[in-house]
């Protein structure tokens, strides 16, 4: 397969700014070979279902910044911000299915590997790709309490994303001073320093779980049109998932702090079928 606009992921930032960029003649268009064996199994009476599958795929040409890139000058090509690798992912889905009676519903388990290698980055060595989600596992239900009420209910967990982090940082040195070798820039004038960051991907986000609960109301009309009422909960329990990471102070000491923003949310929505 073949794909001709990537997205490329920050890793520094720190932020889901995910950008798509387009191939030209000094980026190449991304490929993959994938190789997945599977088995599956339906009971006699076709209510249950069981499967499981175990997949490998080999990705080549996949584009990423530069260790130690900047966005400016702005004069500076954004093909020259980037580099292309490759990348491998692998791991074993199972899922479990209820097709009949008043619940249904299915849950899924997945444990997978996904990490990249680039030449200009990480030293040439291999590193955990942003969504080297070790564990991942959903249960989705549906219950159909009368012919026209229904509640259902998802609930999600998976390892957290991976994020390029820095645990040491370093005054900068100004080589404009009159003395040789210069001298250190004073805090006053640059009191954030200089990180320096020892690889690419090296801190992990705590885990990303949530609870989502509904209710559907049907309404049925004239010449097998249907209302449906829908009155939904998104993030039931309000875990504030953490999707970056911060540096701060606390008692004039470093520390770090994790930053999530989507609470609960309700809605309410209705469909009109015809």
């Amino acid at each position: 397969m073949s794909q001709y606009v990537h997205q490329v992921n920050e890793s520094y930032i720190n932020l889901p700014t995910d950008t798509w960029i387009p191939v030209s003649r000094k980026l190449k268009p991304m490929q993959s070979d994938q190789l997945a064996v599977g088995a599956y199994y339906t009971t006699g009476n076709k209510i249950y279902s069981f499967s499981i599958e175990g997949y490998y795929k080999w990705m080549k040409h996949l584009m990423d910044y530069k260790d130690n890139y900047q966005f400016l000058p702005p004069s500076t090509s954004w093909e020259d911000k980037l580099t292309q690798g490759k990348g491998r992912s692998y791991g074993v889905e199972l899922i479990a299915r209820k097709e009949k009676g008043k619940i249904t519903g299915w849950a899924g388990y997945t444990l997978s590997w996904n990490d990249r290698q680039f030449t200009e980055i990480n030293k040439g060595k291999r590193f955990p790709a942003k969504f080297d989600n070790r564990h991942k596992f959903n249960i989705i239900a549906n219950w159909k309490i009368k012919p026209k009420l229904e509640l259902t209910g998802s609930w999600t967990y998976a390892t957290g994303n991976r994020l390029t982090v820095s645990f040491e940082n370093y005054q900068a040195v100004s080589p404009q001073h009159p003395f040789p070798g210069g001298s250190l820039v004073p805090p006053y004038i640059d009191p954030g320093g200089l990180d320096y960051y020892t690889e690419r991907n090296n801190f992990q986000l705590p885990a990303y779980h949530r609870l989502d609960l509904g209710i559907n109301i049907y309404r049925p009309k004239k010449k097998n049109r249907m209302g449906i009422w829908n009155i939904s909960i998104y993030n039931v329990y309000s875990y504030m998932a953490p999707v970056s990471i911060r540096k701060g102070w606390w008692y004039n000491n470093d520390c770090f702090y994790t930053l999530g923003i989507v609470p609960i949310i309700p809605s309410v929505s209705y469909t009109y079928k015809f």
